[in-house]
């Protein structure tokens, strides 16, 4: 597969290549290791990014926690070159309420801020009881679609005062008072690492790295002379279709 990989990369500037492997026979484990290969420079030198998609969460875990046991001997240059990527209201659920002390008090006490604290509390209350399964999703959708994202929009104001330019607002995240930044929202590390882990919907939907404007992949420089690997084909399309259609019903088609 790394020959057929390497093989594909010389000799097209762009397209598409299949590799047909039945079930299995290692596909992904083998992936792995040429982005392990890539991350250490053994490998694909003329590439500057590599990308993995699949459309399931589980399987980003998967293949992120196989490679991450890789680099047992260098953790620095594995944490360094690699970003696994989730939709920013699935960070911010998991570690807002970890940082929150950390936040200062100007973004504390936006009433963003106050709310989205008040509901992912009520969310993970509501993960100790016996709740409806439609209860506990109805939580996530108000975070989602409501809460986080208006905390999001006050967080970028607040950086915008502060640092005018996006050098200055990457300079300002990895300083010790706002780096809670990055583990809220570690899109904003997109641009300075070399290996990108995401779901497909993740990738086509767009990316809001917060000290820049937000993107798609797709269309994004980020993606140009990367190398990117599509696994489980058949379910991607659906996935592609889907998120197609989901775009048209935010217009009015005659």
């Amino acid at each position: 597969m790394q020959c057929a990989v390497e093989n594909f990369v010389k000799t097209k500037e762009n397209g598409l290549c299949l590799i047909d492997m039945p079930t299995g026979t290692g596909k992904t484990f083998l992936t792995g290791k040429i982005i392990g290969g890539f991350i250490r420079g053994e490998i694909l030198q003329n590439v500057k990014t590599i990308i993995y998609l699949t459309p399931q969460k589980k399987n980003i875990d998967e293949i992120f926690n196989d490679i991450r046991r890789d680099f047992s001997d260098a953790p620095s240059l594995f944490d360094a070159n690699v970003l696994r990527i989730y939709a920013n209201y699935e960070s911010v659920l998991d570690k807002f309420l970890d940082v929150y002390d950390r936040i200062p008090y100007a973004i504390q006490n936006r009433q963003s801020c106050k709310d989205l604290k008040k509901q992912i509390e009520l969310y993970k209350d509501l993960l100790t009881r016996n709740i409806p399964k439609d209860i506990l999703e109805s939580t996530v959708s108000e975070i989602r679609k409501r809460y986080e994202i208006a905390f999001r929009k006050d967080l970028s104001e607040e950086l915008s005062k502060i640092a005018k330019n996006k050098r200055d607002r990457k300079a300002k995240i990895n300083s010790k008072e706002y780096s809670w930044i990055k583990d809220i929202y570690p899109a904003c590390l997109t641009e300075d690492r070399k290996v990108l882990f995401m779901t497909v919907d993740k990738f086509v939907s767009g990316n809001d790295p917060i000290i820049s404007k937000p993107y798609r992949f797709i269309s994004h420089s980020k993606t140009k002379n990367a190398l990117i690997f599509i696994d489980e084909f058949d379910a991607t399309k659906d996935v592609l279709l889907n998120q197609e259609i989901q775009n048209c019903t935010d217009y009015k088609w005659i």
